[in-house]
């Protein structure tokens, strides 16, 4: 299936792959997998700008036609090495693992001058859905990699513009077969069938918990609507918002360089004017202080509300 994905973005399969996710490689900048002619490189000192004039000469000698990994560390990069004179030639990027705003998506398209697309799948290898390149954000589920549903709280088919649980029959994973397997993704549905079974979905959101935030009157506020548009946030290395209380955030900000007031005013003004019934903080600080996953990931949103909390 991933040929077949391949082939409708211009991908082949010997084509030489550039790849920004959490691979621990210890001190070395990159590695050369073989198996996938793809360069790996190491997102956690994908940092200083003396660094990454030695990746960037690595990259351009390597010469990759595509590009793959995480928003977030594709977004770091291409503000790193913004107003460079590059010579790498893309010819397009998958996004994979992390929501990401469509700001993320123009600055990664302007900087590589390719098209961004992305597509849905997990693991347990029970569902895949594509993003289809002439429609952002619409993604075409393929029918013969599982059976995907899009279930309401009573385990009901939503139609057409309904949102609910991602839920999916595997048809290729022989080694661990799963039956309506809850996935704690969430979508729209986009196109169905006239039973309910969708053909295309949009406005994904990942796990169950992580991507919403409680107000002070307890209502659930999906961190969607929290993406600002404001160009200020690209002079920040990383955006991180905490909750251990309801009704109360910590958005922790790590600048790249030395901190405009205005920069910083414009974005605090978003995000106030968006979360209304919350009292929060905001920090400017390194990014020691922020949560890393250990795949190297920068969740969006790091809540440690109990269940209790949330309900």
């Amino acid at each position: 299936m991933c040929c077949g994905v391949g082939t409708e973005t211009g991908i082949t399969g010997n084509a030489e792959s550039l790849t920004l996710r959490g691979v621990n490689l210890g001190d070395r900048l990159w590695k050369y997998n073989p198996i996938y002619n793809e360069l790996l490189i190491n997102i956690f000192l994908m940092n200083e700008k003396n660094i990454i004039d030695v990746i960037v000469r690595k990259i351009e000698n390597f010469n990759p036609e595509f590009g793959h990994g995480y928003p977030s560390a594709w977004t770091r990069l291409s503000k790193l090495i913004q107003g460079r004179r590059i010579r790498i030639q893309l010819r397009g990027v998958s996004f994979v693992s992390e929501n990401f705003t469509e700001e993320q998506r123009k600055l990664v398209e302007e900087t590589f001058s390719c098209r961004i697309t992305s597509f849905y799948g997990h693991s347990e290898r029970a569902g895949f859905a594509a993003e289809i390149p002439e429609n952002k954000g619409i993604y075409y589920v393929f029918p013969t990699y599982g059976l995907i549903e899009v279930l309401d709280e009573h385990g009901r088919r939503v139609p057409e513009g309904g949102f609910g649980e991602v839920t999916c029959t595997t048809f290729i994973n022989k080694a661990l077969p799963l039956i309506r397997y809850r996935t704690g993704d969430f979508a729209r549905v986009h196109r169905a069938t006239s039973s309910g079974i969708p053909m295309s979905l949009t406005e994904i959101s990942g796990r169950w918990g992580k991507d919403f935030v409680y107000d002070k009157y307890g209502n659930r506020i999906s961190m969607t609507l929290v993406n600002v548009h404001s160009f200020a946030q690209y002079n920040f290395k990383y955006i991180q918002f905490r909750q251990d209380t309801p009704g109360k955030l910590s958005v922790y900000l790590v600048p790249f360089e030395k901190l405009k007031k205005r920069d910083f005013e414009d974005l605090k003004r978003e995000f106030i004017e968006k979360l209304k019934n919350f009292d929060i903080d905001f920090l400017i600080c390194d990014e020691s202080q922020i949560v890393f996953s250990i795949r190297g990931k920068v969740p969006y949103l790091v809540s440690t509300l109990s269940e209790e909390e949330k309900s």
